[in-house]
């Protein structure tokens, strides 16, 4: 594993804010990784007694990549407008922090590199499927590369939001669902609309005729389309797709280029946290595809 080589960014970070908050006997709670927002949040406990104030009078955080989120005393109460911002480096004097606490939680929050957390996570891509009659099953595989690394660094590590995509295949439910006829009409408008941006006026008008031959015998395709779009909308589509623990379902979008009226699939996220204790998340994807299909039909009237 080339990990060690991305650790740096926030190592030198983590080692650049203990070295300032020396004199403080600073403590690390937490760090916790975001892995779909690329961020990262860093809880300190700084002592911060009586005679500390009197021989330091500021606190400074040189490390330009993150700034203070929040600050809090002993008994979580938010000590606000403390921190400037001054010449890259957050100060905060001394004397201004409250008599009635001599400890203190500083909240650190900053960017972080993609290709770092890339290599420290490593995910399965959620390709492989098993089907019935009524489901689909995407496996969904995630793990902390080299575990024993990253604890002798940060055993208080969390990576969270931790995210496989996952492309779910919707197009044979509509090739099930649809009526002949139905797809016949949304074929025939998708030609008309391509050729009707043309020039060739005879391709027009052949195609003009088809179209208007169509729209007599089907449903209004303005209807289609409609029930067609909200059945792909990922408020929609929520109802037909669950995880196993330790996954959450998050995203979930339509994909927007398409050949036909409606996408071929739909990007579902499966999210996850991981840390030191729980290094690895595995489990499933469902889609229920039979319980889809039949709700497609309900929304546009398809009596069997």
């Amino acid at each position: 594993m080339k990990i060690i080589g991305y650790i740096p960014h926030i190592l030198n970070a983590i080692k650049g804010i203990m070295k300032s908050l020396e004199p403080f006997k600073p403590n690390v709670n937490s760090i916790t990784i975001n892995y779909k927002n690329c961020n990262s949040i860093i809880e300190v406990v700084v002592h911060v007694p009586e005679g500390v104030r009197r021989r330091f009078s500021k606190i400074v955080l040189p490390y330009p990549g993150f700034r203070i989120k929040e600050m809090r005393d002993k008994t979580f109460r938010r000590v606000e407008s403390l921190w400037t911002y001054d010449g890259g480096k957050w100060v905060l004097p001394t004397s201004k922090l409250p008599s009635s606490s001599e400890r203190f939680l500083i909240v650190l929050e900053g960017s972080i590199p993609s290709d770092f957390i890339k290599h420290i996570v490593r995910i399965q891509p959620a390709s492989n499927r098993d089907q019935t009659e009524e489901e689909d099953r995407y496996w969904l595989s995630c793990m902390l590369r080299n575990v024993a690394v990253l604890e002798e660094l940060w055993n208080y590590l969390e990576i969270d939001d931790v995210t496989i995509d996952v492309k779910v295949g919707i197009k044979r439910c509509f090739i099930t669902a649809l009526p002949k006829e139905v797809k016949r009409a949304l074929e025939v408008a998708r030609e008309w609309l391509i050729v009707g941006r043309g020039r060739d006026r005879a391709a027009i008008y052949r195609t003009w005729r088809k179209y208007r031959g169509v729209m007599r015998s089907s449903p209004s395709i303005d209807r289609l389309l409609e029930v067609l779009y909200h059945v792909t909308t990922g408020s929609y589509f929520r109802d037909f797709v669950y995880v196993d623990d330790p996954f959450t379902i998050g995203e979930i979008k339509r994909e927007e280029v398409a050949t036909t009226p409606y996408p071929e699939r739909i990007s579902v996220e499966a999210l996850t946290n991981l840390n030191i204790e729980k290094p690895e998340a595995k489990g499933y994807l469902v889609f229920k595809r039979k319980r889809y299909i039949e709700s497609i039909k309900n929304e546009l009237g398809v009596i069997e």
